[in-house]
């Protein structure tokens, strides 16, 4: 996975992003120190927001695979954090453009 480390990020970033809270079994899921400090920064990304990651989720916009792609985790009754917020850019372009959140869910 060093290979493909900047892949392999994306991934865990959605994954864990979206709330997704996989199980991952075999002899390789990480193969170096970077890949696995990797892998103790998006398991430590979900513990840490746990709370709002499994709540409900607001679709910001249908994905089209050209243009950004995300989701809102929304939970007005949280403590902390109400809201978070995951884009992904599914293009190897950079994309400027606005998002609107629906904060009303928070």
């Amino acid at each position: 996975t060093d290979a493909h480390f900047a892949e392999y990020e994306w991934a865990l970033a959605q994954y864990f992003g979206y709330g997704v809270a996989p199980c991952w079994r075999g002899p390789r899921l990480y193969d170096s120190d970077s890949t696995r400090a990797l892998v103790a920064k998006w398991v430590g990304f979900y513990k840490e927001h746990r709370a709002i990651l499994t709540s409900d989720v607001v679709h910001l916009r249908p994905p089209d695979g050209r243009s950004v792609d995300g989701v809102l985790h929304v939970n007005a009754g949280l403590p902390a954090t109400q809201g978070l917020a995951m884009l992904f850019n599914p293009t190897p372009h950079t994309i400027s453009t606005v998002i609107k959140m629906p904060l009303y869910f928070t």
